[in-house]
């Protein structure tokens, strides 16, 4: 049977010490990776104030169909609204009324604080539709 043991063992060269030499640059890639999203994410100086996507939604409510009920919902209770062809939801007072599509056509509202929300609904090959909820105690 032969032997496992290495019959001409040679001294091993002194290691140097991991910070110098081509070894630290192994890192760059995967730091490079992590680091990207996060650079781009990061708002520009030039980044439009909230008052255009405030005209944004006054355009598109005086674009969509209006509803003439009031929804009213309770303080920290939810509620369900059946809308045909509902994809999307957008709210002009997140702090309010908090809103989204979850089974299709389906919207669940869920109550935060006491006020007056509005709700546009956008839907599949038809005009979107604004809805007034009220959320009161």
């Amino acid at each position: 049977m032969p032997s496992l043991a290495n019959p001409s063992p040679r001294p091993l060269p002194p290691r140097r010490p991991s910070a110098s030499g081509p070894r630290r640059w192994l890192w760059a890639p995967l730091l490079l990776t992590l680091a990207a999203p996060a650079v781009l994410a990061e708002p520009s100086s030039a980044a439009p104030t909230s008052k255009p996507a405030e005209a944004d939604f006054a355009a598109e409510v005086a674009r969509a169909e209006s509803s003439s009920e009031v929804v009213r919902v309770a303080v920290d209770h939810q509620a369900n609204l059946y809308v045909p062809g509902a994809e999307h939801v957008r709210v002009d007072a997140p702090e309010v009324l908090d809103a989204g599509v979850g089974e299709p056509n389906l919207i669940s509202l869920a109550g935060l604080r006491a006020g007056r929300a509005e709700l546009l609904v956008l839907r599949t090959g038809r005009r979107p539709l604004h809805v007034r909820v009220e959320v009161a105690r």
